[in-house]
């Protein structure tokens, strides 16, 4: 509502203006500048919304691909090779308490937890991201992604915005490690046909 009365006011600035009964195209120049800056798009938000449109696509062939994957996949023989092993060694996950096992028959991978950062350069260029710290943590990627969006909703800074001296706190591990980003794990062949697609 305050974003419409200022540019209500901002109209009224413009024609406000000695007009002398025409509208010269400065006047018109003006005018558009203030109709169309609310759906302008900065060059970031543009590129955000560009690839959006275009891994939707992208996205449902992994999904169909994630699909697939699950079902080739033996979970008799998977539990008799690792389950025991898989718990002793890495355990169950904080948030949904799931075994590596049961994480992946409900297409989901477990990852190691991170601290990480970033600049708005990032967004162009994937190579600027910064991990500050690996974190001896294990967490669902699925667990991750719920609470960050948990957190987003609750405090949109939360992921530590563009500034690589904040890291954010989008997820809290087991020993209450503040994570700010993930990344899936290879913990034996049929684990890793998940996480390459969830990565």
């Amino acid at each position: 509502m305050v974003e419409f009365k200022q540019q209500v006011a901002a109209i009224f600035r413009v024609m406000g203006q000695d007009t002398q009964e025409r509208i010269d195209n400065l006047l018109i120049a003006q005018l558009n500048d203030v109709a169309y800056k609310a759906i302008r798009k900065t060059g970031v938000q543009k590129k955000l919304d560009e690839r959006a449109i275009k891994n939707d696509d992208f996205f449902k062939k992994l999904d169909a691909q994630l699909d697939g994957a699950v079902k080739k996949i033996n979970f008799d023989k998977v539990t008799a090779a690792q389950d025991a092993l898989m718990n002793e060694k890495v355990g169950v996950c904080p948030l949904s308490q799931c075994s590596v096992i049961e994480l992946m028959q409900a297409k989901d991978c477990m990852c190691i937890g991170l601290k990480i950062a970033r600049s708005q350069a990032t967004i162009a260029d994937p190579t600027k991201l910064v991990i500050k710290e690996v974190l001896p943590v294990y967490i669902s990627l699925d667990s991750f992604l719920e609470s960050s969006i948990y957190n987003l909703k609750m405090n949109q800074d939360a992921a530590g915005g563009f500034d690589l001296k904040n890291e954010g706190v989008l997820a809290v591990g087991a020993g209450r490690e503040e994570l700010s980003g993930i990344l899936p794990l290879f913990l034996f062949n049929e684990h890793w046909e998940i996480a390459k697609r969830k990565l």
